[in-house]
């Protein structure tokens, strides 16, 4: 009898160790395909550009970090990863200007960037921006400063076939393996055009 009580206990006992080596490996990649790296908490809505129109100077370029731009409460277990999000601001101005102004912010992702990171100008990161990366309007006459907020969103899990979103899954992975928070660069290119006032 006591043997068959060690047989039940050694199966029971191996059936326990195969389920706790199962979840430990799916943790494992889990955990490494969607963190990225530690952060410390910061607020987003950071203005990374001041701008003033110049008819001599009316492009120009800057680059900044995604490090100090997103929302804390979208960390996981205070992680960048595939879900989290932030803002950012441009502080444009005509003051100096007796006409209209129409401009562009054109935004390129640098090396370091996840590749799934998309650009929006809706705080609940819906409406993407056109080509994912360009945003434009209007500034009158003379106008003060002017704030745009740009949103980003590194998504989770996208793609619209089970396919599509293991690749996705797969870049994703890849990016957390090379790349660094301070490395998260974007370079934006701030054009002014100028153009009739708007009609009030």
């Amino acid at each position: 009898m006591e043997v068959k009580n060690n047989k039940k206990r050694n199966v029971v006992l191996a059936a326990v160790l195969l389920g706790v080596a199962a979840t430990v490996g799916t943790v494992g990649v889990t955990t490494f395909a969607k963190y990225k790296s530690q952060l410390d908490a910061v607020s987003s809505n950071v203005t990374v550009a001041k701008w003033a129109f110049d008819t001599d100077n009316s492009s120009h370029s800057y680059t900044f970090s995604l490090a100090n731009t997103y929302t804390a409460s979208t960390l996981v277990s205070n992680r960048i990863a595939p879900g989290t999000q932030g803002s950012f601001v441009f502080s444009l101005n005509n003051a100096k200007g007796e006409t209209g102004v129409e401009y562009t912010i054109d935004m390129a992702k640098n090396a370091g960037t996840p590749t799934n990171l998309k650009f929006y100008s809706d705080s609940a990161c819906t409406t993407e921006l056109t080509n994912g990366t360009t945003l434009s309007g209007h500034l009158n006459p003379n106008a003060s400063a002017t704030t745009v907020t740009v949103y980003w969103k590194w998504a989770y899990e996208t793609g619209s076939t089970d396919a599509e979103k293991d690749s996705n899954d797969l870049i994703d992975t890849s990016n957390g393996k090379t790349a660094t928070v301070d490395g998260m660069t974007v370079t934006a290119t701030i054009t002014g055009v100028q153009s009739q006032p708007v009609a009030q």
